[in-house]
């Protein structure tokens, strides 16, 4: 199998005011129940960092990870 079969992800990017001020991705693999995270760069703004990491997390449990580790970059 191709790695295009084995997985799949998704990237968020943050904006303030229409500033880009943070990204992240989410990926899933073949074992579902491990989710992955990687790319995270932000402002210096827990905020950002928080809804990220939501966006991330939240993605992540609606595919049915019950952990997440990272960074993967």
């Amino acid at each position: 199998r191709r790695a295009s079969q084995l997985s799949t992800g998704t990237l968020w990017i943050a904006r303030i005011g229409g500033r880009v001020v943070g990204r992240i991705s989410a990926q899933s693999g073949d074992a579902p129940k491990d989710g992955r995270f990687g790319w995270i760069e932000a402002i210096d703004s827990a905020a950002v960092f928080e809804a990220l990491f939501a966006a991330a997390e939240g993605w992540l449990a609606a595919r049915g990870a019950t952990a997440c580790g990272g960074p993967y970059s």
